[in-house]
């Protein structure tokens, strides 16, 4: 009975909390670990720090081949600069061509018919009655061209009158279009300067009545009309100067009407000069017979 009387004080001991010295943590709980002291923390481990709100995350680190700041701005103008350069170099290319290229051609005539041939036969039967032959080249030029129809200056049998017209075509060629263009605007000029007033000319007198632009007619164009009085009498005529690319084209339209004397030639007093009136529709035929014939040439324009 001896073996059975030790067991029990051990259990009323280790209920009762009383210490021993046998195998007593063999009761704690598996999961349980004693607690350690603060004095027995390692020494070499720091103190862990005091709990505070989590920062913001920060922006993800530059790439280790991201220039700094300052170079990469440098960089970044640069790269506008050869952008802008090369945009701007695009654009003088595009408007002028490589330096290498050559001025931008232009079309241009670089022949035309025979003045004589650019009339029609009915424009002529028209306005210059009883024409003669006409005067003037009758082959192609590269350089200038004119013709002259003139009526007869007696008078028809039995008429007691006579009217006297004639027609008259002048184209020259420019080099350019330029160049054209400035005759051009030096003949506007020097007709609207002479409009209304009146000079002096190998004895006879010249007067500018009217002079304006036309519209529809070539390139550029204008109508002029001026009278002069000379010792074989009076005289109108209408005009019209024509800019068709590099070609200019002057037409001139006039005459008058007088009574026939006993020989049936004119008298000189009682003469009366072409007016605006009459002369201008003669004036725009001859002009439009010119710019259609030159314009339906097909081996006249060139680029060049």
């Amino acid at each position: 009975m001896t073996g059975g009387s030790s067991d029990v004080p051990d259990s009323r001991a280790a209920e009762e909390g009383a210490p021993s010295h046998g195998a007593a943590v063999e009761f704690l709980p598996a999961e349980a670990e004693p607690v350690r002291s603060a004095s027995a923390r390692p020494e070499f481990l720091p103190p862990e720090p005091p709990s505070v709100p989590e920062p913001p995350a920060p922006a993800p680190p530059a790439s280790a081949a991201t220039p700094p700041r300052g170079k990469r701005r440098l960089m970044i103008l640069g790269a506008a600069g050869v952008a802008a350069i090369a945009v701007l170099g695009g654009a003088a290319w595009a408007v002028g061509g490589s330096s290498g290229d050559a001025e931008p051609k232009e079309e241009r005539f670089t022949s035309f018919p025979a003045a004589c041939s650019t009339i029609t036969k009915p424009t002529v039967a028209q306005y210059v009655p009883r024409s003669e032959q006409p005067l003037g080249d009758k082959s192609a030029s590269t350089g200038h061209s004119w013709c002259l129809w003139s009526g007869s200056l007696r008078a028809a049998p039995g008429a007691k009158h006579i009217v006297y017209r004639t027609a008259k075509i002048d184209i020259v060629s420019y080099e350019s279009r330029a160049s054209a263009k400035s005759a051009y605007d030096s003949a506007w000029r020097t007709t609207v300067t002479s409009s209304g007033s009146s000079s002096t000319i190998g004895g006879g007198k010249l007067v500018g009545d009217a002079s304006e632009p036309v519209n529809g007619l070539g390139d550029q164009a204008f109508y002029h009309h001026r009278t002069s009085t000379s010792a074989l009498g009076r005289s109108g005529e209408a005009g019209e100067t024509i800019r068709l690319r590099n070609l200019i084209i002057t037409v001139a339209y006039g005459g008058f009407t007088a009574p026939a004397d006993e020989l049936g030639t004119p008298a000189q007093k009682g003469q009366v000069p072409l007016d605006t009136a009459t002369g201008r529709p003669g004036a725009d035929a001859l002009a439009h017979d010119a710019v259609n014939a030159l314009n339906a040439c097909p081996t006249c324009l060139h680029r060049v």
